[in-house]
């Protein structure tokens, strides 16, 4: 996707990413054999960086709604700044920072949203997937 934007000529791209940036080395709590999370570039952002002199990632970034002209037509996405936080049930989870929000111009938007495996009710739960 990052490729074949900029080589169709974009002007600017950027991707939120929910998740905080990840450390250039391997922390104590990722250990061999698991998958290193580290930070690194794919050749698309790689090139994004060279043309646009920086990482186009936003990091710790949160949607917050989609913006529209008077006519309906899209015109930007609403962001905040993110904190992970332990919920009251013990659990991770992202809170707004307050007074973080952003209003970024915007001519289309692309989501792409994690894959979890396939649903397990509906259809598929009656094929007995």
């Amino acid at each position: 996707m990052w490729a074949r934007a900029l080589r169709h000529g974009c002007r600017s791209l950027v991707q939120f990413e929910i998740l905080p940036k990840p450390p250039q080395e391997r922390a104590s709590d990722n250990p061999w054999p698991q998958w290193p999370k580290v930070y690194r570039l794919d050749y698309g952002q790689e090139e994004a960086k060279a043309l646009f002199g920086r990482d186009p990632r936003r990091y710790a970034v949160m949607s917050r709604r989609f913006i529209g002209d008077d006519l309906g037509h899209l015109s930007g996405i609403q962001t905040a700044e993110i904190e992970w936080v332990n919920g009251e049930n013990g659990r991770l989870g992202p809170r707004e920072i307050a007074g973080t929000q952003k209003d970024w111009p915007a001519q289309m938007i692309l989501l792409a949203l994690g894959f979890l495996g396939p649903e397990t009710d509906g259809l598929c739960q009656s094929l007995g997937c």
